[in-house]
């Protein structure tokens, strides 16, 4: 985290949930917690600091309400949520759209996506997996924060797979494992992580412990998804089954 990113005012913290600070102080959600603002915070993080049209935004967040309405109640949600974050500057609003600004507020999502992107050596890129804690905005529902949580997700998992790939080819299989096992603490029915965690523990000879991960991958798949396990990860199994074979065949002898 660089320097600039530290002297921030705003602190968003939307992986994993929805946490702010303000200042250094921690600002909480309750029962008085301003829903439309909130809704407002929301698509605003989903945008990565791109401005939203006022149309698109009055019709997200009133879809039944005439334009005029729309915009008017608006107008009324931006200084409620300007007044909240104690910070006028921390939204932009003008004829370009809304806009959260990017010199006073800090979200982890953006830091994780710009910081992701970038080819960097192991230990770099496990700072930026570090701020990934789970799915954009937990489980909020809103349409908008859907595209940007199946795409943080996949970004996260990619850049998992890159650096254990790269553990892999030191032949660091302990740290690739360390590695998967941490990421499907926070993406747990990632049938890719759950395979490349399988490969590693074949190639350590653990076929029980990867046999387990399978077994793991199917009940988490079936009750959170309700699907079975995909023909790739029936079939990593499958290797699994034959190396325990071998492995039965080489004792014997």
């Amino acid at each position: 985290m660089t320097t600039l990113d530290n002297q921030k005012s705003i602190r968003i913290r939307a992986l994993g949930g929805l946490s702010l600070e303000v200042d250094g102080a921690p600002l909480r959600f309750g029962r008085t917690s301003p829903r439309k603002p909130l809704a407002l915070l929301q698509a605003l993080l989903s945008a990565r600091g791109q401005p939203i049209s006022a149309v698109a935004i009055g019709e997200s967040l009133w879809p039944d309400a005439d334009p005029h309405d729309a915009y008017r109640a608006l107008v009324t949600t931006v200084y409620r949520l300007r007044r909240w974050l104690r910070y006028r500057a921390a939204v932009h609003f003008d004829h370009a759209g809304i806009a959260l600004d990017e010199s006073r507020v800090w979200v982890d999502a953006w830091v994780f996506e710009r910081d992701i992107a970038m080819v960097q050596s192991p230990p770099v890129m496990l700072a930026a997996l570090e701020l990934y804690r789970g799915a954009f905005l937990g489980d909020q529902p809103q349409a908008f924060a859907l595209e940007a949580r199946d795409r943080l997700q996949r970004k996260f998992v990619r850049g998992v797979r890159s650096v254990g790939h790269q553990y892999e080819l030191a032949s660091d299989l302990h740290a690739a494992i360390a590695l998967y096992e941490r990421a499907l603490e926070v993406v747990a029915v990632s049938e890719d992580i759950h395979r490349l965690l399988m490969q590693c523990l074949i190639r350590l000879g653990q076929t029980s412990a990867a046999a387990q991960i399978f077994q793991r991958c199917r009940m988490l798949l079936a009750s959170r998804l309700g699907v079975s396990p995909s023909a790739p990860t029936v079939l990593a199994y499958r290797s699994i089954e034959l190396a325990a074979r071998d492995q039965r065949v080489t004792s014997a002898a």
